[in-house]
């Protein structure tokens, strides 16, 4: 490892140490014997993720709070997927890393025009693009795994050759170091299939000194894929883990993309839950993996955790299961503890205290009164045993909105028409925070004396259906933006609609009739009418 290499480490390793407090890991914990605080590596167990993509008329940042209030616990790490030409961070990504989560970035070239090719990047013609990607990572400051076109080996012929992907990854890393984005960790990650051969992935791979994380994207197909048969976690991730503990050791290994269907084909109510509590005892065999992230989606098949009781029940357990709690101080990560407690519970450590290695126990008996139109009252009680504890955090919709040490905080002017989940949390003078206690909030307004109700979009292969309800006849304008909030289509502006329900399609082509990159992209709706003006959004990833 070369001395610029180490250098950036070092730097990182700094960056990580002042982000501590906020993903809730104390330094003690932070630089464990065994792991790499520079690159978040835990020195035991593994970290738990997932891509949730938005369902229900939830935006982005709803759909993790959501998520998180279903399985009872922050994820460490939030995946997300952007191009190049994307500008940085986006909403989401703020919003994520500020609620104490480890941003995952996909940073890809845009799939569907095969621009730019890897060439094309490393020749320099995009350093203009990636300079200012960069800078803007550099500015946010807070720790951002980053991977360079991820699954690039099913790229190759349209983007170019393995060795143009190799000299491209090399090309984009030392242009961000370049530019001081020492807060970047570099994630190297391919689909499964790739590691069948390991000249093949050889070839792919960029060399140790651009790596801080090997990963690789693997699924159980059946029943969904014609001619699939069902394979285990193990199965799909071996000849990844095989070919990382031999070729390159001592760099962390990560399942980047994972999911399982339910078995519809035999079928078989328990299969997908044996499955998820495979996969765990797997992680739990191999030492060397230190993350894994599920896919929380309907892309191509329907790989939610929560396709049955069954299957949340045994995803919940895993997140639960102090092996994947590497940043709760109450637990014990080395695979023999339990879990500190989920939300609401109630649980946690029973000594609560202010060292760095124990938190205090969650608050309990979270209720809503006082509920209006746009706001709410919470309160709460103490936690079991509150030695120790400083105060509490309140997040509404994964957004932390106060910090106080009373037992009760208005929450005022909070928009919140048609519900939200709010949280609350105890921590101590260290930094410690306790498990959660959660509630979700159903504001007293009808949805049908709303201006603008029911916003909706569900996304296809080729298009977006987006839905809306309006109560009077109004005037409306639909603007279709993208991650960070900039229009790249206009579908309506200033049209007289009548009242009840509408939809309109999105092909996804911008106004200049080209189609958009894969990444976020967000549904604007204004409206103004007899039942007064009113705005509303909902994000999705395409």
């Amino acid at each position: 490892m070369d001395f610029i290499h180490l250098a950036r480490r070092a730097l990182l390793a700094a960056a990580l140490l002042t982000s501590v407090v906020a993903l809730g890991v104390s330094s003690q914990q932070a630089t464990a014997s065994g792991g790499n605080p520079a690159i978040l590596e835990p020195a035991q167990g593994a970290l738990f993720g997932a891509w949730t993509k938005p369902r229900a008329g939830r935006t982005a940042e709803q759909e993790l709070s959501y998520a998180e209030q279903q399985i009872g616990r922050p994820f460490d790490i939030y995946h997300l997927y952007y191009h190049v030409s994307q500008a940085l961070p986006t909403p989401e990504m703020i919003s994520a890393a500020n609620s104490g989560h480890t941003i995952l970035m996909a940073f890809d070239p845009d799939p569907i025009n095969s621009q730019p090719t890897w060439q094309e990047i490393w020749q320099g013609q995009q350093d203009t693009t990636l300079i200012k990607r960069a800078q803007e990572l550099r500015d946010f400051g807070k720790p951002v795994m980053l991977n360079f076109d991820h699954e690039a080996d099913a790229n190759i012929g349209p983007n170019g050759t393995a060795a143009d992907y190799v000299k491209a990854y090399q090309h984009v890393h030392d242009l961000f170091v370049a530019q001081g984005a020492t807060n970047v960790i570099w994630v190297w990650d391919m689909t499964g299939n790739l590691f069948r051969s390991a000249a093949a992935a050889d070839a792919m791979y960029p060399g140790d000194n651009y790596v801080d994380w090997v990963a690789a994207d693997a699924y159980n197909w059946y029943p969904g894929k014609s001619g699939s048969s069902w394979r285990s976690f193990a199965d799909a991730f071996t000849p990844f883990h095989q070919w990382a503990d031999q070729m390159h050791p001592g760099i962390p290994q990560m399942a980047e993309e994972t999911a399982v269907q339910e078995d519809t084909a035999t079928p078989d109510p328990t299969r997908k839950a044996a499955w998820i509590q495979d996969m765990a005892a797997t992680i739990k065999s191999w030492p060397e993996m230190k993350a894994v992230v599920w896919f929380n989606s309907n892309q191509i098949y329907p790989w939610w955790y929560d396709s049955s009781p069954a299957s949340l029940a045994a995803f919940r357990a895993v997140g639960q299961d102090c092996y994947f709690q590497t940043r709760a101080a109450s637990c014990d990560t080395s695979g023999s503890g339990s879990s500190s407690g989920g939300s609401g519970s109630g649980s946690g450590s029973s000594g609560g205290g202010t060292t760095d290695t124990t938190a205090p126990s969650a608050p309990t008996g979270l209720a809503a009164s006082n509920v209006q139109s746009d706001s709410f009252t919470l309160s709460w009680k103490a936690a079991t045993d509150d030695t120790g504890v400083a105060g509490y955090n309140v997040y509404v919709d994964g957004t932390k909105v106060a910090s106080t040490t009373a037992l009760s905080k208005d929450i005022t002017g909070t928009p919140c028409p048609t519900g939200c989940t709010a949280w609350v949390e105890a921590y101590d003078a260290a930094g410690n925070v306790s498990p959660r206690d959660g509630i979700t909030v159903q504001t007293s307004v009808s949805q049908s004396t709303l201006p603008l109700s029911g916003l909706t979009a569900t996304v296809g292969a080729t298009q977006v259906k987006v839905s809306f309800t309006l109560a009077s006849p109004s005037t409306v304008s639909l603007v279709i933006v993208n991650g960070s909030g900039a229009a790249v289509r206009h579908k309506l502006v200033s049209v007289s609609l009548s009242a009840g329900a509408h939809t309109f399609y999105w092909k996804l082509k911008d106004d200049h009739g080209q189609l958009v990159p894969a990444g976020t992209y967000g549904a604007v709706v204004s409206v103004s009418g007899a039942a007064g003006p009113a705005s509303a959004s909902v994000f999705f990833h395409v």
